[in-house]
């Protein structure tokens, strides 16, 4: 069967030739469409932690309050099945080990893919470990350096 994606050299902005031939294995997308695909994906979770990181800065009763939740073992389900469809989503969209920054879109999908079994198969663990967080005095500081992988995120999404 004859190759559908071509890729002349430099048009992969950074990928390898292994990632260059797993993105022709697996998708049908030229390889400027898989651009603008991690792009959108890197803007997708680039707002979103920043929104919501920010919220939960800006609003410590909703942190309380998701502290609180986690104990509760159907919202565990629901963050269970919501992490790990959105991970597996992800995965299959883009899963390229680029040595360029479009990777960071690869781990986040990675890291909701373990988040959600995590939740689903081990929710005392994960219990255990935000009661843990709940308290913790360094959790402000990591929501503001969570606001800045954010935007740098957004960033690198609208500008790449």
């Amino acid at each position: 069967m004859p190759d559908l994606v071509s890729f002349p050299e430099g048009e992969a902005r950074g990928t390898t030739n292994v990632s260059r031939k797993l993105i022709t294995e697996r998708s049908f997308l030229p390889s400027e469409n898989i651009n603008m695909l991690v792009n959108y994906l890197a803007e997708i979770w680039g707002i979103s932690i920043v929104v919501i990181c920010f919220v939960l800065l800006t609003k410590p009763k909703y942190l309380k309050r998701l502290f609180v939740e986690i104990e509760n073992e159907t919202t565990m389900l629901f963050l269970g099945i919501v992490s790990f469809v959105i991970g597996l989503a992800m995965i299959l969209a883009y899963n390229v080990w680029a040595k360029n920054w479009q990777v960071i879109v690869t781990i986040l999908g990675w890291l909701s893919l373990l988040k959600g079994l995590s939740a689903l198969f081990f929710p005392e663990c994960v219990t255990k470990w935000a009661k843990k967080m709940e308290n913790a005095p360094f959790l402000p500081y990591a929501l503001v350096a969570m606001v800045l992988i954010g935007l740098l995120i957004t960033y690198l999404g609208f500008t790449a």
